[in-house]
């Protein structure tokens, strides 16, 4: 079984139709992915493009460790099951699923055993003498997973598969699949436009749009923490509600006026909100899924909504509820047999689960929680009183800042052992692992980690921004440094070599080697014609070494961090700067061997890695 990767892959068809636009996604060994969107948005062409059915225009597709932009579909190991099951009505059941065996020259005895293994694995075994036509689609659909099954392919790929069935047939194919695909232990790539099959079967979801990537994401992280509004639309049914409306900050706080109600930005909301968009009067969209309207109100922040009924939906377990107020739509959920068509009714809209999105780029502006939080703070001497509790600062710090009050950016990251008392809300389920909501001293923030077993914390100094009479930055873990990347020949022992070197800065060049310059040429051919952004971790640069074996750089230390326990100068190269571990006099000039072949690459101003 392996790994699929697509690392910037473009697929234009002549005529210029751009079917996929930079498209870039790792998935797991073992996983079920399912590329869904509208009719068009490109998934799949992503599917033939992992099969070899469609030629890559640029970028790379990886099966495992190995490059599969030239292999032939024969040479790739996968198997594909259609929309139309492509079986040949001549051949009996038993003959359509060793078809790819007898191509390969397998053993007659081994094919039989194989086929009588996934027939009785696919309750097949009766049905091996017939011809498609004696079958029903179900039946065929198991004929077309026993074809793909029966050669152990690295990577199973499904094009619709359950189109053609009823809605009864679909659903009982849908959790044979899935039983199919936890049995087998495999990667399947499953292509639908059907929302629930996507919903129901996918360890990860792709959204697709256009040719792009629009998010990526376990089911229930994409329906709860949509990226956009095309996302949050496209999952859902009844889809969500969307109301235009106005940001208003107000000396009390903020809040989203729509022509339906008035929402309260507050409490965690405010937390979460993304504060470069807090700006009085902005365009916004506040959605809200349907089934957090409903008739009867459950908090006491519940936003009331009157509105007139036009249409009841009887769904026996509930009842769906269409109403408008000033021309908007409103959907609510009502109890089962709730007659109210025609009258005026409040619905109660559950404040926490509100999205905003801003209304131009309809990207979330409401994140599942914020990356840091601004806390108010009073620094004297060395000491730092903080959420309740108290910081030592190491004594080049304390110097710079100055005594007085001050904010303080506290990161996610930030938190570590230590006394500070704390109060655990409650712990997300991330994407990127356990995030805890804590409270101390009254202010709530979030922190990476688990906090539930937990009464105290401490912070990690060297992550906090600091804005006393200096401002200090937090350390950067990583550094993003523009390059461009060039090759010339030159005279080595009387002979002509070829170099390649990482152009930092338009003159600061840093030989690179073999590695390196393979993951480079692997992005194609335009590669000496653009920009890049490196991103250096601390870990990847220390001082150089005599006779050092890793490419080397010379700098210019402009700034020095004593934190007691670590200490990091801050290094200049040209116009760009990055932190190193170790301490050295400002100005200094140091020589530092950098690590190539750790860096991570993506193109410039884009946030995608590369490799």
């Amino acid at each position: 079984m392996a790994r699929l990767q697509f690392i910037h892959a473009n697929k234009i068809y002549d005529g210029g139709v751009h079917a996929l636009k930079d498209f870039c996604l790792d998935v797991p060994d073992k996983k079920f992915v399912v590329f869904v969107g509208p009719s068009g948005c490109g998934k799949s062409t992503a599917l033939r493009m992992i099969a070899g059915l469609e030629k890559i225009s640029s970028g790379d597709i990886y099966i495992g460790d190995r490059l599969v932009n030239g292999l032939p579909p024969k040479e790739r190991n996968i198997a594909m099951v259609f929309q139309s099951y492509a079986l040949f009505p001549n051949m009996s059941v038993y003959d359509n699923i060793s078809f790819g065996l007898r191509m390969q020259g397998e053993d007659k005895e081994v094919i039989k055993e194989k086929v009588e293994s996934v027939a009785q694995m696919l309750n097949l075994t009766e049905y091996l003498k017939r011809k498609p036509n004696q079958l029903s689609g179900g039946q065929k659909q198991r004929v077309a997973l026993g074809r793909a099954i029966v050669r152990h392919p690295d990577i199973f790929l499904l094009d619709e598969p359950l189109s053609n069935l009823d809605a009864k047939l679909r659903a009982k194919m849908r959790s044979e699949i899935l039983a199919l695909h936890h049995r087998l232990g495999a990667t399947f790539v499953y292509v639908t436009h059907d929302q629930t099959e996507a919903m129901t079967m996918g360890d990860i979801i792709v959204v697709m749009k256009g040719g792009c990537i629009m998010q990526t994401g376990s089911p229930k992280f994409l329906y709860r923490h949509p990226a956009n509004k095309f996302v949050a639309s496209f999952l859902g049914s009844p889809q969500m509600n969307f109301w235009d409306g106005e940001l208003c900050i107000t000396q009390r706080g903020m809040l989203v006026k729509t022509s339906v109600a008035d929402f309260p930005i507050e409490g965690e909301l405010a937390l979460r909100f993304d504060k470069r968009a807090m700006i009085d009067g902005k365009r916004v969209t506040l959605g809200i899924r349907p089934e957090d309207i409903s008739a009867h109100k459950s908090k006491d922040n519940d936003v009331e909504i009157a509105l007139d009924i036009d249409v009841v939906e009887e769904l026996c377990t509930h009842t769906v509820l269409h109403g408008k107020i000033d021309e908007c739509e409103v959907v609510g959920f009502g109890t089962s047999g709730m007659d109210v068509k025609g009258e005026r009714i409040s619905l109660f809209a559950n404040l926490d689960k509100i999205h905003v999105f801003d209304a131009e780029s309809e990207e979330s502006l409401m994140p599942q929680y914020a990356q840091k939080t601004t806390v108010k703070c009073a620094k004297c001497g060395d000491k730092l009183s903080i959420l309740g509790g108290g910081v030592n600062l190491p004594q080049s710090i304390a110097d710079a800042i100055g005594d007085g009050d001050m904010d303080v950016d506290v990161p996610i990251e930030a938190f570590k052992d230590g006394d500070i008392p704390l109060v655990c809300k409650r712990v997300l389920e991330s994407e990127n692992g356990a995030i805890s909501l804590v409270e101390a001293n009254g202010i709530q923030l979030y922190a990476k980690g688990d906090f539930s077993a937990q009464g105290t914390f401490g912070l990690d100094v060297s992550r906090l921004s600091i804005c006393g009479s200096k401002t200090i930055g937090a350390v950067r873990e990583v550094s993003v440094l523009k390059f461009g990347y060039v090759k010339r020949n030159e005279k080595e022992n009387g002979k002509s070599v070829t170099k390649h070197f990482c152009v930092l800065n338009g003159d600061i060049e840093v030989e690179s080697f073999y590695e390196f310059n393979k993951k480079m040429y692997r992005l194609g051919k335009d590669i000496f014609r653009k920009t890049y952004d490196m991103h250096v971790s601390i870990n990847n640069v220390r001082l150089a070494r005599e006779n050092e074996c890793y490419p080397t750089i010379d700098a210019i230390v402009c700034d020095v961090v004593d934190y007691g326990d670590k200490q990091y100068s801050l290094v200049a190269l040209g116009e760009q700067t990055m932190y190193v571990e170790g301490l050295w006099a400002k100005g200094e000039k140091v020589r530092l061997a950098m690590d190539l072949d750790s860096v991570h690459v993506s193109e410039a101003n884009n946030k995608t890695i590369l490799f």
